[in-house]
């Protein structure tokens, strides 16, 4: 692969294609709602770019089952491009989610299989604490989110925020 279709791999992402999950939240004495976020990429973005690097036709996925002999299970994405020099293939896997357990899964092991490719890994690096934006108004927000801990009110019922992503 050239340098430059690596550059064009790693290149940061325009701010409106990175998402982001709270990763931490809570309610401070004061009774004020606060929540950490981290940025990360759908797989629909890195699809596209690597679309923009190596063409439709110029990279391949594969998806595995991973062995259920431990309780555990999840998937194995190998990512696989097409160089002037041959095949090159990354691999990484992971569980199922919560939410849509076998997509989540899946996703999940693509994202990580594209970071062993270069793909967004600049967002491992940021060395930041992300605070998210809480709002008081839900039109003005652009997420919804239950506060971490079951019961987390008072009167012992579960508190939701709304807030606005950060910039990077």
């Amino acid at each position: 692969m050239t340098d430059e279709k690596y550059s064009n791999l790693c290149k940061p992402f325009p701010e409106e294609e990175i998402e982001w999950r709270v990763s931490q939240s809570g309610v401070t004495k004061e009774g004020k709602a606060w929540a950490i976020v981290l940025p990360y990429l759908n797989n629909r973005a890195i699809m596209d770019r690597l679309d923009e690097v190596f063409g439709w036709d110029g990279w391949n996925v594969e998806f595995f089952e991973t062995p259920k002999g431990d309780g555990s299970h999840g998937f194995l994405c190998r990512l696989a491009i097409i160089t002037d020099k041959g095949i090159v293939a990354k691999m990484d896997g992971a569980d199922m989610t919560e939410f849509e357990a076998v997509k989540g899964g899946i996703s999940g092991a693509m994202k990580r299989a594209a970071v062993h490719l270069g793909i967004g890994r600049y967002l491992y690096r940021l060395n930041k604490t992300y605070y998210a934006e809480i709002v008081e108004d839900r039109k003005q927000a652009q997420h919804r989110d239950q506060i971490k801990g079951k019961n987390n009110k008072k009167d012992g019922t579960d508190q939701f925020i709304y807030w606005k992503a950060p910039k990077l």
